[in-house]
């Protein structure tokens, strides 16, 4: 599994070449600069990141489980998770607001996706 890691709004990307005929899956992981509420009408940084990365990218119906935008999406090369917790932390911690993105329901849905690639895209708006 290869990691993706940004910080301050940044994100080092580097892809490593994979000889499979089935997409690359890439989780990204993060707080609400991965996935906000408010951002239906937008597009979140995991839709931008695939279709940048493939040219026939499309989302999937099924909406994100916390309301807002796209939770999955993919094309020929490329299937992408967006596992951002809104009002979400990296500081582990037992708090509801802002909740530990450690302790939530998209770090199990990201498990369970089984990705190639870990993408952690941290701001550090929520961590306190």
């Amino acid at each position: 599994m290869a990691i993706l890691a940004g910080g301050a709004g940044t994100v080092a990307l580097g892809l490593p070449a994979f000889a499979r005929a089935s997409p690359v899956k890439i989780a990204v992981i993060g707080e609400q600069i991965v996935h906000s509420l408010h951002r239906e009408n937008d597009p979140e940084f995991p839709q931008l990141l695939g279709e940048t990365l493939d040219g026939d990218f499309r989302i999937d119906p099924m909406p994100h489980p916390t309301g807002g935008g796209m939770l999955y999406g993919g094309g020929s090369k490329y299937r992408i998770g967006n596992f951002g917790h809104p009002r979400g932390t990296v500081i582990h911690h037992a708090l509801e607001n802002p909740k530990a993105i450690l302790r939530s329901e998209e770090l199990k849905l990201a498990e369970a996706f089984s990705p190639n690639i870990v993408g952690w895209v941290h701001s550090g708006t929520t961590s306190r």
